[in-house]
């Protein structure tokens, strides 16, 4: 006698291999967790800027412009970032001083050695915000020879509270609080412009003598994201 099987352990057997040819196919699919994303970061920074110096009988004057970029990348670190630093340069800049007046003007340029050089400290996640802090490693004035030196105020970014007081609190106009919103991270090419104007008048004194140095500048910083 022949006896026809009821095929029922054939079928338990392919529904095994197929649920397994599934999972397969599953974590197939899945893979490797793909690594996190980062980020180039490209920072510009646009300044134009004026000086005096008044307390010497030789009055004193300057004005400066540039173009200045700072370029990294920005690498994921927990629920913070590791800023990676790979070039800084000074597109463009100038800066001329004069002293005097009527017909006997001495005029200096500053060497090109003097260019200032854009540095962006850190970069830090607030919430639902990316702050970025940036200052420049800039030079001293007057160019002419003089009893007094002070630091070419170049623009800067908002700090806390309590942190390098004073440049915040002579912004005439705009904002110089560079903060991102934290979605721009999930965009492929993000940019945004920032701009300010700054002036500043200030009573040194030095060896018994007042000096009054006045100091102003306009700028613009754009910063640039590119997603990988």
């Amino acid at each position: 006698m022949i006896r026809e099987g009821t095929g029922k352990g054939f079928r338990r057997g392919l529904r095994s291999l197929v649920a397994g040819a599934l999972l397969l196919a599953g974590l197939a699919l899945a893979g490797p967790a793909p690594p996190p994303a980062w980020w180039e970061v490209r920072l510009t920074v646009a300044v134009k800027g004026t000086y005096s110096l008044r307390g010497e009988a030789i009055p004193l004057s300057g004005e400066y412009a540039g173009l200045i970029t700072w370029e990294g990348r920005l690498e994921p670190d927990g629920d913070d970032f590791i800023l990676v630093h790979i070039r800084s340069e000074a597109l463009e800049w100038s800066l001329r001083e004069k002293a005097g007046q009527g017909g006997a003007v001495s005029v200096l340029d500053a060497p090109d050695t003097s260019r200032p050089r854009l540095r962006l400290n850190y970069v830090l996640r607030e919430d639902a915000e990316v702050a970025l802090d940036f200052e420049f490693e800039g030079t001293t004035v007057p160019l002419h020879k003089r009893s007094i030196k002070i630091p070419l105020e170049m623009p800067r970014s908002a700090r806390p509270a309590g942190i390098t007081p004073g440049y915040r609190d002579f912004v005439l106009s705009g904002s110089n609080r560079i903060v991102l919103p934290a979605s721009d991270l999930e965009r492929p090419r993000p940019e945004r412009t920032f701009a300010w104007t700054w002036r500043r008048v200030e009573r040194l004194d030095k060896d018994s003598r007042t000096f009054v140095a006045i100091q102003g500048h306009s700028a613009e910083a754009v910063v640039a994201l590119v997603r990988h």
